[in-house]
C-alpha cells in the first residue's frame, strides 16, 4: 500500500501516507504488545480522525482499525503523538536526521513535544511513560555485501532502545524492501528529556538503501489510561 501512496505528490497524498504509516505501525505494534496497552489505540484513532477529516475515501485498513476503537471513548488527544521519518537513504554511522510528516497545515509532532529541525532531536515536555517504536526498511539495489544496520534511541545520552537489522549478502539483481520493527515502553522521570537517534553500520553498506518513507520512529504517552482497567 505504501508503494501506491508514494506516487502521490499533493497534500492529500501526503496525508494518506501519514495515515497509512501510523495505522500500519500502531496496529502491528499493539498486536505484539498485547491487550495491556490496548487503550493507547485510542490515541491513534483520534490522530487518524483528525487527518481523515479531509478524506472522502475509506481504505480497508482504516475501516478495520476503526472497528477496534469506535466503541471506546478517547483517552488521549493527538498532542501526545510524535512520528518522524528518515531524511536520507544512505546507511552510515552517526546521528540520524529526521523530519515530521506534513499534512495540510499540520505535522506529525504533537504539542507535547519540541522538535529541533537542525539537530533532528525530539524533546519531551512532560515526565511519564511513553510507548516508543523504531521501524526500519532497507533494500539492496545491486550485489550487496552482508552486514548489520542498527539504530539506537538515546535520552540525554542514555540508550533507551536499539533496533538492529541484519543485512544478508544479496545477488546481482538486489532484493525487494524488507523491514524490522522494535518497541519499548520507556519512563522519563523528568520533563524536558531530549531524544536523539544514532545509527551504526557493520560491514560494507554500499548499494544498501534505507526506504525513507517506510522508516521512522515515534512515540506516544501511555500514562493515565482511564478507559482501560488493568485490574
Amino acid at each position: 500500500m505504501l508503494g501506491d501512496v508514494e506516487s502521490q505528490r499533493s497534500s492529500g497524498g501526503r496525508s494518506r501516507r501519514l495515515d497509512a504509516f501510523l495505522l500500519g505501525s500502531v496496529i502491528t505494534l499493539f498486536l505484539m504488545l498485547g491487550l495491556e496497552f490496548a487503550g493507547a489505540l485510542l490515541a491513534a484513532k483520534h490522530f487518524e480522525d483528525k487527518i481523515n477529516a479531509r478524506k472522502s475515501e475509506k481504505t480497508p485498513e482504516s475501516a478495520s482499525f476503526g472497528k477496534l476503537t469506535d466503541s471506546a471513548s478517547p483517552a488521549f488527544r493527538m498532542h501526545t503523538f510524535a512520528h518522524l521519518e528518515a531524511t536520507k537513504d544512505e546507511l552510515k554511522s552517526g546521528v540520524m536526521k529526521w523530519e515530521p510528516i506534513k499534512y495540510g497545515e499540520g505535522q506529525s509532532v504533537g504539542s507535547l513535544y519540541i522538535f529541533n529541525h537542525k539537530q533532528g532531536s525530539l524533546r519531551v515536555k512532560e515526565a511519564g511513560s511513553y510507548f516508543i517504536y523504531i521501524q526500519l526498511s532497507v533494500r539492496c539495489l545491486y550485489r550487496c555485501s552482508s552486514g548489520e544496520f542498527s539504530v539506537s534511541l538515546y535520552s540525554d545520552n542514555i540508550e533507551k532502545l536499539t533496533c538492529a537489522l541484519s543485512l544478508p549478502a544479496q545477488p546481482e539483481n538486489g532484493t525487494a524492501p524488507f523491514s524490522h520493527t522494535c518497541w519499548q515502553v520507556v519512563t522519563f522521570p523528568e520533563k524536558g528529556s531530549k531524544l536523539l537517534v544514532k545509527a551504526e553500520v557493520k560491514g560494507d553498506p554500499e548499494h544498501w538503501r534505507l526506504q525513507m518513507q517506510s522508516s521512522g520512529f515515534g512515540m506516544f504517552q501511555v500514562d493515565g489510561l482511564q478507559s482501560f482497567d488493568r485490574t
